[in-house]
């Protein structure tokens, strides 16, 4: 028997009482989209199942999670504010695993815990991440990483693919009516975090 294909779980914040609802229905729409285009199996977490114990037993089951919710220097939270992942949080189940977080500040202390027990692959920002105008542009931006990476590239050429992607939408923004657009996606540039063997590989998570 060949390796079963491993799966990826998204989970996403998706309170329309959320200023940031928008951005984050977006990405995971995104996400569910490059699974389908790539056949990769994909399951989705939000409302009442964004929550410490629903993700953590979820990835028993899943290779890689994409997260897009509000976060903090150590945590990822749910809609109320409360902690799914988190150096506070059991986070044993996601050793061997990837994260995708597009979630502010996350990269600072909360990676380094996750790396600590083991997280085979890391994607996040270790400062605010912003957004203004066409936020088409802005979630493009924010999964062109993962378009690579679940495509069969290695972390070190997605990670390349990620960064001119932003590149890109940021020499398209100095034609933009909107003064803030450029500004913000070179601010996301910047803070863009990146971990795992260069090598690695969609494929070679557990």
């Amino acid at each position: 028997m060949g390796k079963q294909m491993s799966s990826i779980l998204i989970a996403f914040n998706s309170s329309p009482n959320d200023s940031s609802h928008n951005f984050f229905q977006s990405c995971a729409d995104e996400a569910r989209q490059l699974c389908a285009d790539t056949n990769i199996p994909c399951t989705s977490k939000t409302g009442d199942d964004l929550a410490e114990q629903s993700i953590m037993q979820a990835m028993e089951s899943h290779a890689l999670c994409i997260f897009a919710s509000h976060g903090s220097c150590d945590s990822i939270v749910d809609e109320n504010g409360n902690d799914v992942i988190s150096t506070r949080t059991t986070n044993y189940t996601f050793s061997g695993k990837g994260l995708y977080a597009i979630s502010c500040w996350c990269a600072q202390s909360l990676m380094p815990e996750l790396c600590r027990i083991g997280l085979s692959f890391f994607v996040g920002y270790d400062d605010e991440i912003r957004f203004s105008g066409d936020e088409s542009v802005f979630v493009d931006c924010a999964l062109s990483g993962l378009r690579s990476f679940i495509g069969g590239k290695s972390l070190d050429l997605a990670k390349e693919d990620m960064l001119s992607s932003f590149d890109e939408a940021i020499e398209k923004a100095g034609e933009s009516p909107n003064p803030f657009e450029k500004m913000f996606l070179l601010q996301d540039k910047e803070s863009l975090v990146f971990f795992g063997d260069l090598e690695l590989t969609f494929a070679d998570l557990s």
